[in-house]
């Protein structure tokens, strides 16, 4: 911890004549916190940092102890990052503080690069959680002032429920996105959101203007700590994409390594696991009707048909027609399958 920061801290808050709970209001973090950089228990992150340099107007060199000049900016002879460093100006110190987050922060589930996303935007704004789908579409992906990779990143979010794993379509939002999303809803929630991005925005101008006041070497290491971030972030975005795709192949072995004996119960419990991952309800029957066309496709043969001559051979046998109204495509599979479904030779009925 850099003991420089933790110093001049208590002394310009005693400066001021301000409590540890006044300068935590101003500063825009708890009273324990000050408390916490004050000890020396606790590094700010940059953020942090740079709101205290604003609030005393005090430079962020200053604050860790790069010069003892209150309000100094660096000239060109004045850069040397062994200095910086041996000062206590290690970047790597200054990790993010995830007990500092407001409650609004919490609730948006902002992250280290200040987006939140389309599910807890959705979520705080207090909508209707069976339209999301509609949301989603209309307000991200149709809207016509929004670019990708640019207002938002998509991304598909798997959570937990209580007919097991879902997927859904979801995406970071920019600030200055999440923003006009939330200008759109004319109520309390709505404004609270609007507000609070555009503090964010004023935040981020108010940051650019003190970057631009530091030491190049500071900048330097500021830079260096967010590449970090950058490349932490891709990381686990493809892990979480190599995970998916562990899943996908896991579900194709299980297809393979049907027992054909216990086939039929099997194939259902799979096609039944695939519905309940597409939320269930309709999607049962979507995914077995997906299910036997792609058979069809595969073999050059039509199933309904198939049914269809089955059921008519059955009545010309004298079979009852309640035996031939249970007679179902499952049925039909199964009649050949060393002949048709396993070989993948297509004949003509």
């Amino acid at each position: 911890m850099n003991s420089a920061f933790c110093n001049r801290l208590k002394k310009l808050r005693k400066e001021k004549g301000w409590s540890q709970e006044k300068a935590a209001n101003k500063i825009g973090v708890s009273r324990g916190a000050v408390s916490y950089y004050e000890k020396g228990d606790r590094a700010p992150d940059i953020d942090t940092l740079l709101k205290v340099a604003a609030v005393f107007n005090a430079s962020a060199d200053y604050l860790l102890g790069l010069t003892d000049t209150k309000n100094h900016v660096t000239d060109d002879k004045d850069r040397t990052i062994t200095r910086s460093r041996r000062a206590g100006g290690n970047m790597n110190e200054l990790i993010k503080d995830t007990s500092n987050l407001t409650p609004i922060e919490i609730a948006l589930g902002i992250d280290t690069d200040g987006r939140t996303t389309a599910t807890k935007l959705h979520e705080f704004l207090q909508l209707n959680p069976s339209n999301y789908s509609k949301w989603f579409k209309k307000n991200i992906m149709d809207n016509e002032f929004a670019e990708e990779n640019v207002d938002f990143t998509r991304f598909v979010l798997r959570y937990e429920s209580a007919t097991g794993t879902k997927e859904r379509e979801d995406a970071k939002l920019t600030a200055r996105f999440a923003k006009k999303l939330s200008m759109m809803q004319k109520n309390e929630r709505g404004e609270e959101a609007r507000e609070y991005f555009t503090r964010v925005e004023d935040k981020t101008k108010e940051i650019a203007i003190q970057m631009q006041n530091m030491s190049p070497e500071l900048r330097l290491l500021i830079n260096m700590e967010l590449e970090q971030k950058r490349q932490a972030l891709e990381l686990s975005e493809v892990k979480e994409q190599v995970k998916n795709a562990n899943d996908r192949v896991e579900s194709i072995r299980e297809v393979v390594a049907l027992d054909t004996t216990t086939w039929r119960d099997e194939t259902r419990n799979l096609i039944n696991k695939v519905a309940q991952c597409l939320g269930g309800g309709t999607a049962f029957r979507q995914v077995r009707a997906e299910s036997y066309e792609l058979l069809e496709k595969r073999m050059g043969v039509n199933l309904q048909v198939r049914l269809t001559n089955k059921r008519r051979r059955m009545a010309e046998e004298g079979t009852c027609k309640s035996k031939r109204d249970k007679l179902t495509m499952i049925d039909i599979i199964a009649e050949e399958p060393d002949k048709k479904f396993q070989t993948g030779q297509a004949d003509n009925d």
